[in-house]
């Protein structure tokens, strides 16, 4: 795994099938940078799984905060066209004279159908 020389030591490691050569490691610095490297990439990786992971569910929520928002405009717009024939008719009959209300009722309806 390791050979002393005079200056330091040749490490070699064999990680997940890839072999690792660090030549002349002179302290347990080394070791530590080198393994304190390891763990930064993997919890970059990690991270970047997590972020993937959440840019996809953000998407779903998304499309379908949008497909309901389609939804609900077009049950308004249906219901809307109703209430603008409601408010002609009843604009209608409160112009006319009141004594003839009634028949101007059926009048306005059959105008803004």
């Amino acid at each position: 795994m390791s050979e002393e020389n005079g200056f330091g030591a040749d490490v070699e490691a064999n990680i997940a099938g890839q072999q690792i050569r660090v030549r002349n490691v002179k302290s347990l610095n080394t070791l530590a940078t080198v393994a304190t490297l390891i763990i930064c990439i993997c919890g970059f990786a990690i991270g970047y799984q997590m972020f993937d992971a959440h840019a996809k569910d953000t998407k779903e929520t998304t499309n379908a905060v949008v497909a309901a928002l389609k939804d609900l405009t077009k049950v308004h717009r249906e219901n809307g066209k109703e209430q603008v024939k409601e408010q002609r008719t009843l604009r209608c009959v409160m112009g006319s004279e009141q004594k003839d209300r009634r028949r101007a009722e059926d009048d306005c309806e059959r105008n803004f159908r």
